[in-house]
């Protein structure tokens, strides 16, 4: 049986404006419901309830924050690959790198761009990106490499996560080769439309078909830590605090 959204008949550019803006305000809710969970989330929970799930979806430990301090939304991805070392400035392929500004036209409120790139050593997104991707709608950057123009970039308050910070960029040894396909991070698969979380201790990429159930569960966790650590605070021994809350 067909959705709402999917009865929409779209034939001309005024359906195609409507559903756009029918899509967006229920992004919009979403993106304002992250807003109010992100502060009481937690990557450690999310890692030990995937990992008991037998999922890989925590990602590197060398993925930090180095603007903001946490980002939650929905992923959007983007794949750089290397240049040939054959390749050379004349032969112009190294302007391939240009055509990663194409995939804002597919940034939404609510996204988290998440690069992948086989030139880790060098340095993708900064101030520049950092607007246009504000101006998309987006909530945050992944990067699985570095990022350049922190202090340019971290006045917007967009959360940008990366592998370090280098000014040395990518242009002329690296290409885009993908974006909105599904993707890898040290064998952490991301499609667009997982479930970005990243804090200052991991980010964690959660199936979007799973997300329902994971949040359920780690709300559930996260009060039962709560409590734990009150009767912690009031004294209670640690066989007790074993008995009644479990292994933590």
């Amino acid at each position: 049986e067909l959705t709402t959204e999917e009865r929409l008949d779209i034939n001309y550019e005024e359906d195609l404006a409507l559903a756009e803006a029918i899509c967006a305000g229920g992004r919009q809710r979403e993106t304002m419901m992250f807003r109010a969970l992100m502060p009481h989330l937690s990557s450690s929970v999310f890692s030990d309830l995937t990992k008991e799930m037998g999922l890989t979806c925590t990602l590197p430990a060398e993925l930090k924050p180095v603007t903001g301090r946490r980002l939650l939304g929905r992923a959007k991805t983007l794949r750089l690959g290397a240049l040939p070392a054959q390749a050379t400035r004349g032969s112009g392929e190294w302007k391939g790198i240009y055509d990663a500004l194409q995939s804002y036209a597919f940034i939404r409120s609510g996204d988290v761009i998440v690069v992948s790139t086989e030139v880790k050593n060098r340095a993708y997104f900064g101030e520049l990106n950092a607007h246009l991707a504000l101006r998309a709608g987006a909530v945050g950057v992944l990067v699985d490499g570095f990022t350049r123009d922190v202090e340019a970039v971290r006045p917007l308050e967009l959360p940008v996560f990366a592998r370090g910070v280098w000014a040395n960029d990518i242009k002329y040894e690296g290409t885009t080769t993908a974006m909105n396909a599904a993707i890898e991070i040290e064998g952490g698969p991301i499609r667009n439309n997982d479930v970005v979380f990243g804090d200052a201790d991991a980010v964690v990429v959660i199936p979007q078909e799973l997300w329902d159930n994971i949040l359920r569960q780690s709300l559930e966790v996260i009060v039962q830590e709560s409590q734990l650590r009150l009767n912690a605070a009031l004294g209670r021994p640690v066989n007790e605090l074993l008995e009644k809350f479990g292994y933590f």
